[in-house]
């Protein structure tokens, strides 16, 4: 299939609902696996470029973009080894980032050979705790803003700490880009369940201790102005995996990938190819 023509447009049933999801490209396999404060669109950037050397695809979580709302109990990776065998994805190449990385990580500690590399942006580890003082600063002022009611400033509190960086000096990312990151948040906080809890099951181990299951290549991206907590999970990966190397892009911030876009899609082909 040429990367020249519109995506395909694929609905893959899961328990509760199902997942929203786009294919694109020939070759070998490679699937997006997005954020907590995005969808599918955080790959933009990458999603054509992609397709012109492999057979792409991106996905909504549950809960996100075009997917169903959350009803009842679920798993983001019993999603994420559905999405694979129902779009054929056979040993995909996954490029994850954030709480995608997460979810990509646990899924290959589960089942190593379903996975042929990691190409992880700013990612969690499960089981890692997260410390750094200026999230939690955040995580305070987004709870205050949510309790008032006021879920468009909620909003915009969470996107310009992740976006920026908390090393970062204000106004360092670019407004155009914070506002899609906005759209995409508004569209989550549009899902949310009533009961504003999200009963997502957990793995029965944590990855932060069993990183060095993993023995395929990886590669961490990580912004340089992302918070302590995340590029402690780089040197944690790359510390237990014998085949795993960071990569820190200089100016960016949680998602290097929709800042950094033409270095980020080189070392990406490079990675994955």
């Amino acid at each position: 299939m040429s990367s020249s023509r519109a995506p395909e447009d694929h609905y893959v049933e899961v328990e509760g609902g199902h997942l929203y999801a786009e294919v694109a490209g020939s070759g070998p396999k490679v699937l997006l696996v997005h954020s907590g404060i995005t969808d599918r669109r955080m790959w933009d950037d990458q999603f054509a470029v992609l397709a012109e050397r492999f057979r792409v695809a991106r996905y909504d979580m549950r809960g996100f973009g075009l997917s169903t709302p959350v009803v009842g109990s679920y798993s983001h990776v019993d999603d994420l080894e559905t999405v694979i065998e129902e779009l054929e994805m056979v040993e995909p190449r996954l490029v994850a980032a954030s709480m995608g990385g997460r979810v990509a990580i646990d899924l290959a500690i589960r089942r190593p050979a379903l996975v042929n590399r990691l190409l992880l942006v700013g990612s969690a580890v499960g089981g890692a705790r997260f410390e750094d003082a200026a999230l939690r600063a955040c995580w305070a002022e987004m709870s205050a803003a949510w309790d008032a009611g006021d879920s468009e400033r909620m909003i915009d509190i969470e996107t310009r700490f992740w976006i920026n960086g908390p090393g970062r000096p204000e106004g360092g990312a670019d407004e155009a880009l914070i506002e899609r990151v906005v759209e995409m948040q508004r569209r989550i906080v549009e899902l949310l369940p009533e009961d504003e809890n999200d009963p997502e099951i957990d793995e029965p181990f944590a990855a932060i201790d069993r990183l060095a299951e993993l023995t395929m290549p990886i590669l961490v991206v990580v912004g340089e102005h992302d918070v302590s907590d995340i590029h402690r999970n780089a040197e944690a990966i790359r510390s237990a995996v014998p085949d795993a190397r960071v990569v820190t892009l200089p100016d960016t911030g949680h998602l290097p990938n929709m800042e950094a876009v033409v270095v980020f899609n080189r070392l990406a082909l490079e990675f994955l190819g």
